[in-house]
């Protein structure tokens, strides 16, 4: 139990140390416009590697839920990063590669939150024989860096334990506290 404990310790000491990295010792507002982002670490969230991406994901304890950051790459645009990311997170829940590839999500528009991008927030439904994926996409802008930030949750269709679902954001992209939190802590 102890040594589970320090491993759990170590890598939250780790992912929050490596988080804040790029913009230690500057005040708020330099790190505003610097190329990381700050963010406040929150009770039951547990940082992951995410493979193939300049960025964060970060699990929400033991739901299939989670919010995440993405930096964009050179030349990359908005819709790619969204993609990339929509089928990185798809697979975390679907097994066969074929159906992540052949995945057709429903699109709906989003309010964007203060500090992000006018008309960038969308939010990504895929509804599945075995279980509903919600991937919600906001976008911020820095002095030397654009990313992408948000929510992702599945829910069910075959099982009725309720550790097997995670929740969903309404259809204005509200509802989710500790996602709020997370953006919110944002500097």
């Amino acid at each position: 139990m102890k040594r589970k404990f320090l491993i759990i310790f170590s890598v939250l000491l780790f992912s929050s140390i490596s988080m804040q990295a790029q913009t230690r010792g500057m005040t708020k507002a330099e790190a505003r416009e610097a190329d990381g982002v700050n963010f406040g670490m929150l009770d039951g969230i547990v940082p992951v590697k995410w493979k193939n991406f300049r960025g964060t994901l970060l699990r929400e304890g033991k739901k299939p839920s989670g919010m995440f950051i993405v930096f964009q790459n050179e030349g990359e645009s908005l819709d790619t990063i969204r993609s990339r990311a929509g089928k990185a997170i798809a697979g975390m829940f679907i097994k066969d590669d074929k159906k992540v590839d052949d995945i057709t999500w429903q699109t709906k528009s989003l309010p964007a939150h203060e500090g992000d991008k006018e008309n960038t927030a969308i939010m990504n439904i895929y509804d599945g024989d075995a279980e509903t994926i919600q991937v919600v996409y906001y976008v911020r802008e820095r002095k030397n860096a654009v990313f992408v930030y948000g929510y992702f949750a599945r829910k069910s269709k075959t099982s009725k334990k309720k550790s097997d679902s995670g929740d969903f954001m309404d259809e204005n992209g509200e509802g989710i506290k500790i996602f709020d939190k997370f953006w919110r802590s944002f500097y």
